[in-house]
């Protein structure tokens, strides 16, 4: 069953169970490790991909309420982007950080499959 978060709760959740996952350590000797942690990795990925989108959907959610919310008020632009970056603060994490984990989990699928390509070259 694939996990799709719909609030920034959820999201969090997700980020964690990722960042989890990836850390797990794998035993480059052992290829049915190796191969098991590529499998973990593609089922993460799409995961992963709806966790940048849903962060996204959910900073950009943000910054529109706070421009109506600010716009209300005599600041410059200057000081109303300050404010809705400052505020959107932690979306902004999020986006950042669905982005370096899907990043992460691409990279480690790269370095787990030439692991596995070079044990089953052993192998025969």
């Amino acid at each position: 069953m694939i996990y799709k978060p719909n609030t920034l709760d959820e999201l969090k959740t997700i980020t964690a169970q990722t960042g989890d996952a990836l850390g797990m350590p794998v035993d480059p000797a052992d290829i049915a490790d190796v191969i098991g942690k590529i499998n973990l990795l593609i089922m993460l990925l799409g995961v992963s991909c709806h966790a940048v989108a849903l962060a996204e959907r959910l900073y950009n959610h943000k910054m529109f309420y706070l421009s109506e919310k600010v716009n209300s008020k005599p600041l410059t632009a200057t000081d109303k982007k300050l404010i809705m970056v400052g505020l959107a603060r932690v979306e902004a994490y999020y986006v950042t950080l669905t982005e370096r984990q899907n990043k992460a989990i691409i990279h480690s699928l790269d370095a787990l499959k030439a692991i596995a390509n070079s044990g089953l070259t052993d192998i025969k």
